[in-house]
């Protein structure tokens, strides 16, 4: 049985006709309940948050695998003034000087998405979660550009 949890967002994705969104399914349905990652985890933003600290003041891992843990590892693709490389975990943005423009973990399923970014050189951190797919990107570039003009 199906039971709702109180304070849970729960997702949707829409329904199309003609390029139209003509209504909304749950997505409860959109992927077996077994053998995902996650297994049924919820987080809240302040929780990624605090994902996002904790390795940085040294409060998940050793020394040296926190090291490892904030160090761009392989290049994935050039962008317009940066460099998108790929970490243990972590997408990270460098800029061609070498700093780092931001980094960040996204997590994406039909009805939901949420990502969580650090702006090192602003010591700002962002998390947001949406219930459905595609919710986060457009206010994630309004506070990009914010965050850099």
């Amino acid at each position: 049985m199906r039971h709702a949890v109180s304070d849970v967002a729960e997702g949707w994705e829409p329904m199309h006709a003609d390029e139209r969104i003509v209504g909304w399914r749950q997505n409860i349905y959109s992927y077996p309940p077994i053998g995902s990652p996650d297994d049924g985890a919820h987080a809240t933003a302040g929780d990624l948050v605090r994902f996002m600290h904790a390795p940085r003041w040294g409060d998940l891992l050793s020394v040296e695998r926190t090291e490892l843990f904030l160090t761009p590892q392989v290049v994935h693709n050039e962008e317009d003034g940066y460099t998108v490389t790929y970490g243990f975990g972590l997408v990270f943005e460098v800029l061609g000087d070498g700093r780092l423009r931001d980094f960040y973990k996204e997590g994406i399923n039909t009805g939901a998405s949420a990502i969580v970014e650090h702006y090192p050189a602003q010591d700002v951190t962002v998390a947001l979660v949406a219930n459905s797919e595609n919710g986060i990107w457009g206010p994630l570039e309004q506070i990009d550009k914010l965050v850099y003009g």
